[in-house]
């Protein structure tokens, strides 16, 4: 069993362990807060960097549960007292690489003592192999001191720390495919439903439910015909599972009443995008439309960033619709609500 710790995106703190347990089946979570996870796991370390529902994954060297005033200097002699160095020679197999020690502080960059960095990096640079490099490094050692009085150091093994801004900067406008995912966590479809997205956009949530998930059939629907061209382009590889078509949301007059097992979508929210009208009577409108189309006891899985709206409704409605759960998120910085309801 190997120790890691992975991020995900903040508010899911209770959907992370029902997203792991099919993803990895002898994980044992040791320590979980907002927005990390610490684990134990004997799976693959390559099935690890490739999960899902992680956006960054490390290595863990050491840990600390009980740290004290966030203390990024407990953590740095807490890791120059392992066996860091060896374990990093051994990984690289004689490779000439290049590296660098960062420190973070509930999600801030924090600055090592000097003294302490220059032991690391003394340590770590005995190695032939090892080159520091604190500008552009092939690998980064962290350590997180993080909310709650707990830490840990390990060898970050995702995508460089410098890569993340260009990552934001492509998915700035749109879903992340870890909130995709763990949406449709949430949503669970099971092997006979006919799953829908009427609002799919560029398809990061039907494609995640056709990929990941066990649907009978995943349809994927926008009124927008740039977006239905680009979703075809982009998930053709699919298959038949994945069923892209053009469709008004808002009225939905292809498909019948009650056939669809569950719709699992991010409809617009009116802040980005522009909505023709109020957009409290579109929202009233999709989801009258959804009630319709769904089955007795359907499930609708609702990303928003118009919570109040949304609530008005349900309160509204209380013998049309039942909710289950909400999850408050942040999406690329915005506030917004994941609903989980069923029709009655």
């Amino acid at each position: 069993m190997q120790l890691y710790a992975s991020t995900f995106p903040a508010g899911f703190k209770d959907v992370i362990p029902m997203a792991m347990k099919p993803l990895l089946k002898d994980a044992k979570i040791v320590h979980i807060d907002e927005t990390v996870v610490l684990y134990e796991t004997g799976v693959k370390e390559k099935t690890i960097c490739d999960l899902p529902c992680f956006s960054n994954t490390f290595l863990v060297f050491d840990y600390d549960l009980a740290l004290n005033n966030h203390s990024i200097g407990a953590l740095a002699q807490r890791l120059i007292k392992t066996p860091f160095a060896r374990i990093i020679e051994k990984r690289l197999e004689k490779k000439p690489t290049t590296f660098r020690f960062m420190a973070w502080s509930e999600g801030t960059p924090q600055a090592i003592e000097k003294q302490d960095l220059t032991t690391l990096e003394t340590n770590l640079g005995k190695k032939n192999v090892l080159i520091k490099n604190r500008t552009n490094p092939q690998i980064e050692i962290a350590l997180h001191a993080r909310r709650g009085g707990w830490g840990f150091a390990g060898l970050r093994l995702t995508r460089p720390s410098w890569e993340d801004k260009l990552k934001k900067k492509k998915i700035a406008t749109g879903l992340s495919d870890q909130i995709a995912y763990l949406i449709a966590a949430i949503a669970a479809p099971q092997e006979t439903d006919v799953v829908l997205d009427p609002c799919a956009g560029n398809g990061t949530i039907p494609s995640t439910l056709a990929i990941h998930f066990p649907a009978k059939t995943v349809i994927a629907t926008d009124l927008n015909e740039q977006a239905v061209h680009s979703m075809k382009v982009l998930h053709r590889k699919i298959g038949k599972r994945l069923v892209i078509d053009r469709m008004d949301a808002l009225t939905m007059t292809e498909v019948p009443d009650g056939s669809i097992d569950m719709i699992v979508t991010d409809p617009p929210w009116g802040l980005m995008q522009e909505i023709d009208g109020d957009i409290a009577l579109f929202y009233q409108t999709l989801l009258s439309t959804f009630g319709r189309v769904l089955k007795s006891h359907g499930t609708l899985v609702l990303l928003s960033a118009q919570k109040d709206i949304i609530e008005q409704y349900i309160h509204a409605h209380p013998d049309d619709w039942v909710l289950h759960n909400k999850w408050n998120i942040l999406v690329n910085g915005k506030k917004a609500g994941v609903y989980k309801l069923q029709t009655k």
